[in-house]
């Protein structure tokens, strides 16, 4: 047994570096050798699940995880892998269900709660999402991914009382977290503080250049406000955005 653990780790070491190296065939094959010889190896079958999410190959990917399901060793950061539509060709109602059987399983899990919310949320099931965000937040409440996900939720539900109420008690430092500052220039639109939308929406486009709403909304201020140029130049980076997204979005059963 000590000599087969130690081969295993061997393996999964060489299959990391040969990861990393690049060459993906090949790491593939040392690493199913070792999933071969080792059927318990967890982490061999962790790498494989990380190269197949890299390779969009859906067929693998799912049965190495239900593997890691059936073991009982799959974590929430192998349902990551599956929780963004650009990452990966996948069945969305299929992952929700997974993500939340994970939190069902663990009462402190919020990184589960989190990505059950944000599933529910693009889904449009509102108050299932603002029900699950407002339980992770209660578990974490200086978790910023939760409390971002409970804002956006209440945001999309027009509930700009109680979006405003926690943007005024976010920690020192956190306005300045590009979300955050989107948020901001949400709730001051909707104001028509067009001079405060203008610098939120800015601080959040520069903070994240893959931010296509913040990018649309500001360039429209700027072009409604005469800026013309300096519209333009965020508007055609939302329509690119846009564009990615489409194409991203069209992978996702």
């Amino acid at each position: 047994l000590a000599l087969q653990r130690v081969n295993t780790l061997a393996r999964q070491l060489e299959g990391t570096l040969l990861i990393t190296a690049g060459r993906g065939s090949r790491a593939e094959a040392v690493l199913k050798e070792c999933v071969r010889l080792d059927p318990r190896a967890v982490e061999a079958r962790r790498r494989l699940v990380f190269l197949y999410a890299v390779e969009l190959r859906r067929d693998e990917l799912r049965q190495m995880l239900w593997e890691l399901n059936e073991m009982g060793a799959a974590r929430i950061s192998d349902l990551v892998l599956l929780s963004g539509s650009a990452f990966i060709v996948w069945n969305a109602t299929e992952t929700l269900t997974w993500i939340e059987q994970f939190g069902a399983s663990d009462a402190h899990d919020v990184a589960a709660r989190i990505a059950a919310g944000r599933y529910r949320l693009r889904k449009n099931d509102q108050d299932g999402a603002r029900a699950i965000l407002e339980e992770a937040c209660s578990l974490e409440p200086t978790n910023p991914n939760a409390l971002a996900g409970l804002i956006e939720c209440l945001i999309d539900r027009d509930d700009l009382k109680e979006a405003s109420h926690l943007l005024q008690r976010l920690p020192a430092g956190w306005h300045e977290d590009p979300r955050f500052a989107y948020f901001q220039g949400r709730l001051a639109e909707d104001a028509e503080r067009w001079d405060e939308a203008t610098q939120s929406y800015a601080r959040a486009a520069d903070g994240d250049p893959d931010h296509r709403e913040a990018h649309y909304r500001l360039g429209q201020i700027l072009l409604q406000s005469g800026h013309v140029s300096e519209a333009e130049r965020y508007l055609e980076r939302a329509r690119k955005l846009a564009d990615r997204e489409s194409l991203l979005g069209s992978l996702v059963n």
